[in-house]
């Protein structure tokens, strides 16, 4: 038995170690010099050949092809009975991704493997419950599909992991309270973007705020504490599988507005309330992958274990929220009634307020009733949150990382994350096994030649369509 001091790793990903050039590879060359590197340029080909030869056939038909971005696996169960056909209706898609799988190769083994092995216990689960008759099409008298378990059971996941984090973080917390009620304050850290005790207040002065406005719209106070609290709990763990975890596709697959009226119901809620939901969601919880603390913390950890002094950074980040709401919003605005607001992408412009009062209006029209069963998998999703982390941070030998249990039904999972996940596993637990950890540092660069080679050329190559006025068809 064995002691971890933290329930995610907090590894430094080689990218971000090849941005600050800091630190060597195992060879002992810099990996700031890695872009001489042609074990890079070769991971580097594979990802821009296939980019060039889909932007020469979109513009020449004759040019072959490989369709490598999204596959339909759910189709070949299509027509089948019970339980197979729930792989059909409910969605189930691969892709290869070669930045997906630059990153997922420098990912510890642990993490890569919970991405697809949680998607495939997910897919397992549907497959039970479609067994009993619970599922489109099924018999069963019960009110709810498995989806929504299986997300309630994600979303008490989310609830493990945010206190564990929270309890981890309690000496900071209260050093940062601390800060703000006495005069006495620690010692500031240079290589942080801001203070505890100010970045606690300004928390307070925010969410005092929002709940005030709240009140004044009539609702009463406890319905805010709970959405904005399930919001946060989500917020934490989004962040830290984004930090610690070094996950680029982050989404849930449940949102705090279904957790409560799955559990306590609508009517106790209240119209005024679930129309304020609305716009709660609306403006912060409807996707969680545009959440804009897990970029910033990630950000943070860039900037302090790169040892950057971050005197300015504060005053940047701000600038750039001003702006953004100066500039990006009038010119939103602007574009959408010069030239319609049909006229731009139905997703994310449109989509998901449309969805969120759609679901308001279903709610008033219909409200929702609080389901025991949805309970019971808030509880369990919790229980087996908590014991994965026990697992993971007792035992050196367990090896599965609980990460993936957080976001095996998600849309990202499901469209992007399980299969690259899964190939990137393959290759990276080959290579350590017979190759040992030297060829793996000795191909390292190659896994940031994929990640490189999967956004330089298409950037590139959309720059030459526009300068030859070249328009592919779509």
């Amino acid at each position: 038995m064995a002691s971890h001091p933290a329930v995610v790793p907090a590894h430094q990903p080689a990218i971000c170690r090849l941005v600050l050039g800091r630190s060597t590879s195992g060879d002992g060359r810099s990996l700031g010099s890695s872009l001489t590197n042609k074990v890079l340029w070769i991971g580097f080909s594979v990802p821009a050949a296939v980019a060039v030869t889909a932007w020469l056939h979109s513009i020449w038909p004759n040019v072959p092809t490989a369709e490598v971005q999204e596959l339909d696996l759910g189709r070949r169960f299509s027509g089948m009975g019970l339980p197979w056909n729930v792989l059909a209706s409910s969605g189930m898609h691969m892709s290869i991704t070669f930045p997906l799988i630059g990153v997922f190769c420098l990912l510890p083994g642990e993490i890569s493997l919970s991405l697809w092995l949680f998607y495939v216990l997910y897919r397992l689960q549907q497959l039970v419950w479609a067994s009993f008759g619970v599922a489109e099409g099924g018999s069963a008298s019960l009110s709810f599909s498995s989806q929504t378990f299986i997300g309630m059971e994600e979303a008490g996941g989310f609830i493990a992991l945010s206190a564990v984090v929270l309890h981890q973080s309690r000496h900071t917390l209260r050093t940062a309270w601390r800060g703000i009620i006495s005069r006495v304050r620690p010692e500031p850290d240079a290589y942080s973007p801001l203070a505890g005790h100010w970045a606690l207040l300004g928390f307070i002065l925010a969410n005092a705020f929002m709940l005030w406005w709240g009140i004044q719209t009539g609702m009463p106070w406890w319905p805010f504490i709970l959405i904005m609290g399930l919001f946060y709990t989500v917020l934490i763990g989004v962040s830290r599988l984004v930090t610690a975890a070094g996950l680029t596709h982050v989404d849930t697959g449940v949102f705090p507005r279904q957790v409560i009226l799955r559990t306590i119901g609508a009517a106790p809620v209240g119209p005024v309330s679930l129309t304020v939901f609305a716009y709660f969601s609306t403006s912060y919880m409807y996707d969680p992958r545009i959440a804009l603390i897990a970029q910033a913390m990630n950000s943070f950890k860039l900037l302090h274990t790169g040892r950057i002094e971050t005197k300015r950074f504060s005053l940047a980040a701000c600038l750039a929220v001003v702006t953004m709401l100066a500039v990006g919003f009038p010119t939103m605005l602007w574009i959408a009634y010069h030239y319609s607001a049909l006229a731009l992408p139905d997703w994310p412009v449109a989509a998901p307020a449309r969805d969120v009062f759609d679901e308001l209006d279903s709610s008033l029209h219909s409200p929702e009733l609080a389901d025991s069963w949805l309970r019971a998998a808030l509880a369990m999703g919790t229980a087996c949150m908590f014991g994965l982390i026990a697992m993971h941070s007792r035992f050196v030998w367990w090896p599965v990382h609980p990460v993936g249990f957080l976001i095996a039904s998600s849309w990202s999972t499901n469209s992007f994350v399980w299969s690259n996940a899964f190939i990137a596993w393959t290759i990276s637990t080959v290579i350590r096994r017979y190759g040992g950890l030297k060829l793996y540092r000795w191909l390292r660069p190659a896994f940031i030649g994929l990640v490189l080679g999967g956004y330089v050329p298409e950037g590139a190559l959309a720059l030459v369509s526009a300068i030859l006025g070249l328009h592919p068809p779509r």
